[in-house]
């Protein structure tokens, strides 16, 4: 397919055309081919054949045509080879990862036209103690042109006050405080990625979340998760934050966790044991979330 590409150009008598391929497989590979390399187009043919190859592809897809502005990428996928699990799944994250992406059918093979990565949302979620805010600092400090919003400066003082009192917070009381997050996240320029650290401890917290960011960004989700006897002990050594531990147990209560499953969810998602070190954490975080990882 290379080939043929090459000799379409060459009969249109185009300027001067090289042809590189590169193994996507090898991230190394990829961060060092895209600082070095200006290009047009991004070919891959048939590559979407088992779902564990998705995340390096997508990553891939997103640091090529980061990197590289007005370039295109086309994915071709045929559909004679049956994976259909792995080509839903990569359609559903194509379509949340890149502002336009459309398709075509010939006989049996779909092609994807991708353009402009969406800029991204990480939510960091979890009860309180969870380390949302210490990883979203050191998320900033890694990332260039990216933004931390902790969702705890957004509280009006009416809930401040309730959980300074060890009074748990309503839906009611939350749902002013999600729509503040939501237009925090908007209000952000489009070239910078968002880290909002946010407990967003119910589902439909998030889908509030959700329904709003998506309509500028995608959003990937991180759950930290913590036993409840760690998170306590955290709390007990803080000072001067207004949530008490006394609330650990009614935020657990509140709690609803993602989980992987066959259905597929309408945000990517990494769960993460928040136990493990800062920086593991931080490096886990932008592998998995498509981020072009920093050189």
């Amino acid at each position: 397919r290379l080939k043929s590409l090459y000799a379409s150009v060459q009969l249109n008598h185009s300027s001067i055309v090289e042809v590189k391929e590169l193994d996507w497989c090898n991230d190394q590979a990829g961060v060092d081919f895209f600082q070095q390399t200006q290009f047009d187009l991004i070919l891959c043919a048939d590559c979407i054949y088992d779902l564990v190859l998705l995340d390096p592809l997508l990553r891939t897809l997103r640091r090529a045509l980061s990197s590289t502005k007005k370039a295109i990428a086309l994915v071709t996928y045929d559909t004679s080879i049956g994976r259909n699990l792995a080509y839903q799944g990569f359609q559903d994250r194509a379509q949340r990862s890149f502002r336009v992406c459309s398709w075509l059918r010939t006989g049996r093979i779909h092609c994807w036209q991708l353009e402009d990565p969406l800029p991204t949302c990480i939510l960091l979620y979890g009860v309180c103690g969870s380390g949302k805010s210490t990883i979203g600092a050191a998320l900033r400090a890694k990332i260039s042109l990216s933004i931390f919003i902790d969702a705890d400066s957004l509280h009006p003082e009416s809930n401040r006050n309730k959980m300074k009192n060890g009074i748990p917070l309503t839906d009611a009381d939350r749902a002013v405080w999600l729509a503040a997050c939501g237009n925090a996240v908007l209000a952000k320029s489009d070239n910078s990625t968002v880290f909002l650290a946010c407990s967003a401890l119910k589902y439909k917290y998030r889908h509030i979340l959700l329904e709003s960011i998506t309509r500028k960004r995608r959003l990937v989700a991180v759950f930290l998760k913590v036993p409840p006897e760690i998170i306590k002990r955290r709390l007990e050594s803080r000072k001067d934050h207004f949530m008490p531990v006394s609330l650990v147990d009614s935020q657990f209560k509140d709690l609803e966790e993602d989980v992987h499953t066959k259905t597929p969810l309408p945000y990517d998602l990494l769960i993460l044991d928040a136990t493990q070190p800062v920086d593991l954490l931080v490096n886990r975080i932008l592998y998995n979330s498509l981020l072009p990882l920093p050189s």
